[in-house]
């Protein structure tokens, strides 16, 4: 359940926009970038993977955060619309005592409790729009992490193969100099 909507929400988000950054850092092998070092290239895949791990993790950290404070926040609204829902009743209740016989006494304790749970509705409605807030930064956040992700996936596996076509190019020239050595 929670895992499938996090894989569904991970590939929405990745979606077309790590696709056009993956495809505008080009991923086509030239003889410049083929002349790099087999050393350095190994360097440069080990410290991908290394990043592609911290990165995992903070990707990882942030869904279980956002996925909680969603629920948090469904919670709380409708705790507020329960708190409306009261304070409508109360209003209500208000209107109908005036019109009775109702003491002057009670009914200014049911203004004073009418006046709370209408400044606690406005207290946490604002509250829960600041935390909107702050939770859809931490959802874009979350969402250049995803695109960090792929584009570091992206990069680690063309690094692998460019790692396997240079030692096949080693391998076949060590086995032409071999074979030339042979003829000589």
């Amino acid at each position: 359940g929670d895992q499938l909507a996090h894989s569904q929400e991970r590939s929405e988000i990745v979606g077309e926009s790590s696709n056009n950054r993956i495809n505008n850092e080009g991923d086509e092998f030239d003889t410049e970038r083929d002349e790099l070092d087999l050393d350095e290239l190994n360097t440069t895949l080990e410290q991908c993977k290394v990043s592609l791990k911290s990165f995992e993790t903070k990707e990882r950290f942030l869904w279980t955060r956002i996925s909680r404070y969603r629920q948090l926040m469904k919670k709380r609204e409708q705790y507020i619309f329960d708190l409306q829902s009261k304070c409508a009743a109360s209003s209500i209740e208000n209107t109908n005592a005036i019109s009775d016989d109702y003491d002057e006494e009670n009914r200014n304790g049911d203004n004073d409790r009418y006046d709370d749970l209408r400044k606690q509705v406005a207290s946490l409605q604002e509250k829960h729009g600041q935390d909107r807030e702050n939770l859809s930064s931490v959802e874009q956040i979350y969402k250049e992490i995803l695109i960090e992700l792929e584009t570091l996936r992206r990069k680690i596996h063309d690094l692998e193969e460019k790692r396997t076509f240079i030692s096949q190019k080693r391998e076949e020239c060590q086995e032409f100099l071999i074979a030339a050595a042979e003829m000589c």
